[in-house]
């Protein structure tokens, strides 16, 4: 799983002097590599984030939606017509809007 925090360790000798182009090379290598694990891992979390705010979004719009059905329920029982239903639904929608703004 991505960002547990483990990495493999690799450790090739080199039979030229450490000084030389093909440890330059591999090094370099290695740095590429190790930058490519970091950023996988903040895709992943990033990726995390995206779908714990997409559960909290459709959370909301399923209360929202149970609290539209109980209101026309409830005007449809004191025979109220759905043009009440629709004038609620608004402000439903708006006390909504306004607990999103900071």
């Amino acid at each position: 799983m991505a960002g547990d925090g483990s990495y493999t360790v690799v450790i090739v000798p080199l039979q030229n002097s450490l000084y030389s182009l093909d440890a330059l090379r591999f090094f370099h290598w290695l740095k590429h590599l190790r930058a490519l694990e970091r950023e996988k891992d903040s895709l992943w979390m990033g990726l995390q984030v995206v779908e714990q705010t997409r559960l909290w979004y459709q959370h909301h719009l399923e209360n929202v939606s149970e609290r539209h059905s109980r209101i026309c329920s409830k005007d449809q029982d004191k025979e109220v017509g759905p043009k009440q239903c629709v004038i609620n639904l608004f402000l439903i929608k708006h006390s909504i809007s306004n607990t999103f703004i900071l």
